[in-house]
């Protein structure tokens, strides 16, 4: 556990990945994050902040662990946004396998993250509503420049096996506006 918060104090994001088992478990009120690739890329995103922490671990037993953390970070809805002061205040749940993190539950106080993040409203809002809070935070993780090439990557790969006609109907199909002719390309003559 010293080793894992070392890492979160550095924002080593690698260091912290290396601390979970290959299909650790992550669940807080933002994520449920299944295998180190995902954790990873969580924690790289979130490494990229101003965040500071300070942390006191409770008990730290052969198979589990508890830890009290303070993050202090900067939130923002996108990385032009001027931001909002968090102090989060979490309790960290663990279960180790063979010396790695295998599951993290973390604990805080939703409507005080979210009155913090986004203000009266959407934080009242994002509190009664965790699914959307969940979603908005996928869609976050999912937008952070290392998970967006990955996508996109992936998307090339799969439209590089698709024949003309195929891609052709993709075409039609995401603009709806779309009027071109791909018959003689794609040679379907359809």
């Amino acid at each position: 556990m010293e080793r894992f918060f070392a890492a979160i104090q550095t924002r080593d994001h690698a260091a912290i990945a290396a601390c979970y088992c290959e299909d650790a478990t992550f669940e807080d009120i933002a994520f449920r994050l299944e295998g180190r690739r995902s954790i990873h890329t969580m924690w790289r995103m979130i490494a990229g902040s101003d965040m500071r922490v300070d942390y006191n671990i409770v008990s730290a037993a052969e198979r589990q662990g508890e830890a009290r953390w303070t993050a202090d970070y900067t939130f923002r809805k996108n990385p032009d946004a001027k931001g909002r002061p968090i102090q989060n205040k979490v309790r960290s749940t663990f279960t180790f396998r063979d010396g790695l993190i295998a599951r993290q539950v973390d604990h805080c106080d939703a409507l005080r993250w979210a009155l913090q993040a986004m203000g009266p409203l959407l934080g009242v809002l994002s509190w009664m509503f965790p699914s959307v809070r969940r979603r908005v935070a996928r869609q976050r993780l999912e937008n952070s420049p290392r998970k967006r090439r990955s996508i996109l990557e992936v998307r090339a790969c799969r439209l590089r096996r698709l024949n003309q006609a195929e891609k052709c109907w993709l075409l039609r199909l995401n603009r709806p506006g779309f009027v071109g002719n791909c018959n003689q390309s794609a040679g379907t003559g359809r």
